[in-house]
């Protein structure tokens, strides 16, 4: 297999350094055009559909990161300990991801998909991060200024 990539990775690439130039060669009606053709057949969806898809995603990641920055913080207000704390918070989140999939299908035109799942629980993980970030910062603070 990676025999089979040391040739095809630089044909690739040299493919996409062609697409490159020629897209900088035309007028930037062709360059879109030739952008949302590629886009399509990549994606399935147009650059406005593409973007519109992202930016929902991109919010529901944040949603997440909330409601785990906010869970986080509850945890840490309370003076629970660190043993098992991140487990503790992630498998929340994740349960909270799967059963809003499974909302989701029931109703129509809405689907539930894994990689929804996936983003929502990076949320979760971002927000846990941030949490506890925020937690040490302010620890090391109130130490300084303890001292």
């Amino acid at each position: 297999m990676k025999r089979y990539l040391r040739v095809i990775m630089p044909i690739m690439a040299f493919l996409v350094l062609l697409f490159i130039l020629s897209n900088s060669l035309s007028d930037a009606s062709q360059a879109e055009a030739k952008r949302d053709a590629v886009v399509k057949v990549v994606t399935g969806k147009t650059v406005q559909q593409q973007f519109l898809s992202c930016v929902a995603k991109l919010f529901h990641m944040l949603e997440y990161a909330a409601f785990s920055f906010c869970l986080t913080s509850s945890v840490i207000l309370l003076g629970d300990g660190l043993k098992n704390r991140f487990e503790r918070i992630l498998l929340c989140g994740m349960t909270l991801a799967i059963a809003d999939e499974l909302i989701q299908s029931l109703f129509s035109g809405r689907g539930s998909k894994l990689t929804d799942v996936l983003i929502d629980t990076a949320g979760v993980m971002i927000g846990y991060a941030v949490a506890v970030l925020c937690a040490f910062v302010i620890k090391k603070v109130k130490n300084k200024k303890g001292t």
